[in-house]
């Protein structure tokens, strides 16, 4: 948790202000830091989190998706192939939820992938050391994960995917209702 956040949550502490952020009117300083529609959002975000990885987990672990523990596949034990899965989805939702949330209004290409730099190495990083977890040996031993094929972690980057989409959904309608 704190290698899928916090490098993330520091990237984010150096992105620059909204285009628009001028034009605002100014938030009232009696107003609460975390309002209604803020908490509305991380609630539904991190219900939607929570439910695919879940799903994904449950799937997985139950022979809907891909190779299952009741196919007897897995290296590293029946067990380790979907929670592994199952974290790893969360992670990679975590990492797309950061590129989304980089503008509350904002689309992610309108702001430009590329336009904070310490966010990309903050997601590469955090990325290699995932990957890391699920590969090394010694690691995987040590976190109690097992290699993902890649249809697997396919299936866990759609997962983490879902959750971008979803963000840049909510901005898309909001901007539609302004």
């Amino acid at each position: 948790n704190l290698v899928t956040d916090g490098l993330p949550a520091l990237a984010l502490g150096v992105e620059g202000p909204e285009n628009d952020v001028m034009l605002r009117p100014p938030r009232d300083p009696k107003a609460p830091l975390v309002d209604w529609a803020m908490g509305r959002s991380i609630l539904w975000v991190s219900l939607l989190i929570a439910g695919l990885s879940l799903f994904v987990g449950k799937h997985f672990f139950t022979g809907s998706v891909g190779t299952s523990v009741a196919s007897g596949h897995g290296h590293g034990g029946e067990v380790a192939v979907w929670q592994t899965m199952l974290f790893t989805t969360m992670v990679l939702a975590q990492l797309f939820l950061a590129l989304a949330v980089r503008s509350s209004r904002d689309s992610l290409f309108r702001i430009g992938v590329f336009s904070n730099r310490p966010m990309i190495l903050a997601l590469a990083v955090t990325l290699i050391l995932h990957l890391g977890v699920l590969y090394v040996p010694f690691m995987q031993v040590f976190f109690k994960t097992t290699a993902l094929s890649l249809t697997q972690l396919g299936i866990c980057v759609g997962g983490g995917l879902v959750v971008f989409l979803a963000v840049e959904g909510e901005k898309l309608l909001l901007r539609l209702r302004s």
